[in-house]
This record gives C-alpha cells, structure tokens and sequence, in this order.
C-alpha cells in the first residue's frame, strides 16, 4: 500500500519516517488491531503496523487517529458505472465510501470497445 502526496523529507536514512498515525482500529487482512499504530516510510510505504507500544522510533509527522478505523482500499465488484465513468470519473458514490478500485462492464451495458463492423 503506498501513501500518495508531498510529504517528502530531506532525511536520506534508510529508517526515516514521514508519517506515524497512532490509536488507531487498524483493519488488516488478519484481523483488527485495536490502539494501533502505522508508520509510513519516505518512499509512501507502509513499513509498520501493530501495537503502538512496539512502534519503532520515527521522526515524521505524528497524527492522533483515536476514536477511528484505519482501513486498506476496498473493491467494489458489482458496479454500474459504465457510462458514469464518462461524466463522473471520480465515481464519487464510491470513493465517499473507501473505495479504491472499481470493477465495470459487468452489468451488460459496457459502452467500449466495440468490433468496428458493430458500431453505428
């Protein structure tokens, strides 16, 4: 999972840090882990997730997410934004909800591509 934006450091050490988010319910695909803590390295990676009293040292930007659920990206399967996508392409219903990756075309009304001999 990479963490995008411009939070870049000057630090040039292999363990910097620029992002420490601590007391989180953090959602893995193993479970939940309850006051956790998710340290994002320099490069967008997440490089620790478990239990804030064995978080490594960091030296970034330190975020309180107490009292909220820190999940990874969903996939939202059954879409129907074939056509949305044209006029929407956010596809704001979904991305209001976690939503990170969307499969379309599988609701029978695909718009393209079409075989040449089949377009008007």
């Amino acid at each position: 999972m990479t963490i995008h934006g411009s939070m870049a450091t000057d630090d040039s050490r292999e363990d910097a840090h620029m992002l420490a988010l601590h007391n989180a319910a953090a959602i893995t695909p193993s479970g939940m882990v309850p006051a956790a803590s998710v340290l994002v390295d320099k490069t967008g990676n997440i490089s620790y997730v478990g239990p804030q009293a064995g978080c490594p040292p960091h030296d970034g930007v330190s975020l309180d997410l107490s009292g909220m659920a820190l999940t990874p990206g969903f996939v939202d399967i059954p879409t129907h934004y074939d056509a949305q996508v044209f006029w929407d392409p956010a596809l704001t219903p979904s991305c209001y909800h976690g939503v990170t990756t969307v499969v379309a075309g599988n609701c029978g009304f695909s718009i393209a591509p079409t075989r040449p001999g089949d377009r008007e």
